[in-house]
């Protein structure tokens, strides 16, 4: 919280030996980023070139409520692994949780990921 306090967007963790490396992703370096959360609806999946499935979801809460953005489920949301194009059919008409960094002007989560689905009863209320 301080970092964003003074305008900064989050904090870079590097190993004690590691230099950054211009144009690479580093395993050595960590990237944290404050995130805010919601729960969407998944509307759709297709599959990307790697096979993956991407979601179409439709925000149910939050300012973003009611807009349509696509995302990929976190490789780590569990034990299932609902990037695969075939697993992730399951989830339509489902309500997920997710991730992102900020809203666009148009209210779109920004690099939405999926974290996770959210337990509704039959008419869409979230079961605390």
């Amino acid at each position: 919280k301080e970092v964003t306090s003074f305008g900064g967007e989050g904090v870079v963790i590097r190993g004690t030996h590691s230099y950054y490396k211009f144009g690479t992703r580093s395993t050595e370096v960590l990237k944290r980023k404050p995130r805010l959360d919601g729960e969407a609806l998944v509307l759709k999946t297709d599959p990307d070139k790697n096979n993956q499935g991407v979601l179409t979801c439709k925000a149910v809460n939050g300012k973003q409520q009611g807009k349509t953005f696509k995302l990929l489920m976190r490789k780590d949301s569990g034990t299932i692994n609902y990037r695969d194009y075939e697993v992730s059919k399951e989830l339509v008409g489902k309500t997920i949780r997710y991730e992102y960094e900020s809203l666009s002007k148009g209210k779109i989560p920004t690099k939405p990921v999926g974290v996770g689905l959210r337990d509704v009863d039959k008419q869409g209320n979230p079961v605390l």
